[in-house]
């Protein structure tokens, strides 16, 4: 069975916390814009947060395939394409790893792992 990927499109305002978006389980949220603290909040909680200006297009329940990398967003369930902000490589590390605490213990035993040899 494939994974599923929970993905909420909403204005920024929508969502109370970055953390209710990663209690309820959802992965990636996009949004036309977000506040600055509300951004780098879900990206510290392992979550991607991905602006793009065509968010409204999405509608509930549509199939997305999201490269934050890329700044790309494919709408499997209408064959359409959105250009988003990218998000710089280390960012997506940082969120692949479960967020900012999870990749600073993870880069902390890697540099502990080398001095010990």
């Amino acid at each position: 069975m494939a994974n599923r990927i929970s993905v909420a499109v909403a204005d920024s305002d929508t969502i109370a916390s970055a953390g209710d978006a990663v209690v309820v389980g959802v992965a990636v949220v996009v949004a036309r814009s977000f506040a600055g603290i509300f951004y780098r909040n879900t990206l510290n909680l392992g979550l991607l947060a991905v602006v793009c200006a065509e968010a409204g297009r999405i509608a509930p329940g549509d199939r997305l395939a999201v490269d934050a990398e890329a700044g790309t967003i494919h709408n499997l369930s209408r064959g359409e394409a959105y250009e988003c902000e990218p998000l710089p490589a280390h960012l997506v590390e940082m969120v692949a790893d479960g967020g900012l605490v999870a990749h600073l213990e993870k880069k902390r035993a890697a540099q502990r792992q080398e001095d010990d040899t």
